[in-house]
């Protein structure tokens, strides 16, 4: 155990921004709203945009790879992202992607943590450490084999998650859904929210807008709401 005065404490580097005034590097995130919001496709845009360093409305991103657990809505993932790269004129982005539910609560964060370990983008090119800078769960409840409104298994799963954290460094995005009473927020126990470092609620406006509205900011003061809308393309 290493103990720290308040001088050393308050020497530490600050934290950064993985997107500007949205969420740090490192950090936990729950972006949360009811089914057909637009949250697959408000977590895919963040993931193309960090990846390639482009800016996110605006906001400087930090650059890196990102790892998508598309677990749900995996069929029309491969025209959102050919949509993405049409509309950007941008390919070959570093973003990876696995159909395949990843079990957070049992044997998931050692086989990610593998993955990374023996990694090749090519199949001709060796293989590398991927250190991914996000890591995007698609949805909690594809890979969440216990229950959700069980505090310990709750907590399981947040253990899990911080191994991703602690491990390769990454910010973890998990998309999740709403209650059946949307007063009380998001699905589950409340050991999420506590555990999360930001949350983010995504609901659609009468005219089919989609408002981004941040609920917890843990070390930061809370972004303004944000309000986007789908373009079609192609």
């Amino acid at each position: 155990m290493e103990l720290l005065t308040p001088t050393q404490l308050r020497n530490l580097a600050e934290p950064q921004w993985l997107i500007e005034r949205l969420f740090p590097t490192g950090s936990f995130v729950v972006l949360y709203g009811p089914s057909g919001q637009g949250k697959s496709w408000i977590a895919l845009d963040w993931a193309f945009h960090i990846a390639s360093g482009k800016l996110w409305q605006g906001l400087p991103v930090k650059q890196g790879p990102v790892i998508y657990i598309a677990a749900e809505g995996r069929g029309g993932l491969g025209q959102r992202v050919g949509a993405w790269e049409t509309y950007y004129r941008s390919t070959d982005t570093p973003v990876y992607f696995s159909l395949e539910p990843l079990d957070i609560l049992g044997d998931g964060p050692d086989e990610l943590l593998a993955t990374c370990a023996l990694f090749t983008a090519n199949p001709d090119e060796p293989e590398t450490d991927l250190v991914p800078e996000l890591i995007i769960v698609d949805t909690l409840a594809r890979c969440f084999a216990g229950d959700e409104n069980e505090a310990v298994d709750m907590s399981k799963f947040v253990q899990g998650v911080d191994i991703f954290r602690r491990e390769l460094g990454a910010t973890v995005l998990l998309i999740h859904h709403m209650g059946k009473d949307r007063d009380r927020g998001e699905r589950g126990s409340s050991v999420l929210r506590g555990a999360a470092d930001t949350m983010i609620r995504v609901t659609r406006n009468k005219d089919d807008s989609m408002l981004l509205k941040c609920s917890k900011q843990k070390d930061a003061v809370e972004c303004e709401d944000i309000t986007l809308r789908l373009l079609p393309v192609g």
